[in-house]
């Protein structure tokens, strides 16, 4: 067990310290309730070994919740009906963990794994293409409809040299 304090908590510890002493001599506090300076060091390691263990406990809680927020908005992608909102909500999260914006204190707490990463970056690579294929498409019905001759005219020619 290590028994040293850091140099700011013993820095601390040593105003408390000269403040009860003060507070003493002035006649403001009672004789028995002070603490040794023993005391006081044992407090404050106990202090900061509590504080370590909610860290650690918090980093942990943290991991679990944005492993379950990814899995949530990956199984809506995987759906129908929520590919959507689970496409931009991914596409989001990413976007403002990558310009720092922190909303409700979570985006920054939210660690995306490098499957994450590389399936957000195939899944808009896919998103990209379809709607390329999507507007050449209505490119092409607008085309025909404006001037619908010319390509029965083509379609014509194209099954004359066909036979």
């Amino acid at each position: 067990m290590n028994n040293t304090l850091d140099s700011e908590q013993e820095i601390e510890a040593a105003r408390a310290l000269k403040e009860k002493q003060r507070n003493n001599e002035d006649g403001n506090e009672k004789e028995n309730n002070k603490e040794s300076l023993r005391e006081q060091v044992m407090k404050a390691r106990s202090k900061s070994g509590l504080e370590k263990n909610i860290s650690k406990n918090e980093d942990e809680l943290i991991k679990k919740a944005s492993a379950q927020i990814l899995n949530f908005l990956w199984g809506l992608v995987a759906s129908v009906a929520g590919f959507i909102f689970g496409f931009l909500g991914l596409n989001l999260l990413a976007f403002f963990k990558a310009i720092n914006i922190n909303l409700f204190g979570l985006v920054n707490k939210i660690k995306f794994r490098l499957a994450d990463k590389a399936g957000l970056f195939l899944l808009d690579l896919l998103v990209v293409a379809i709607i390329i294929v999507v507007l050449g498409m209505f490119i092409l019905i607008f085309d025909i409809i404006k001037n619908p001759a010319s390509h029965i005219k083509q379609a014509w020619q194209l099954m004359k040299n066909a036979w």
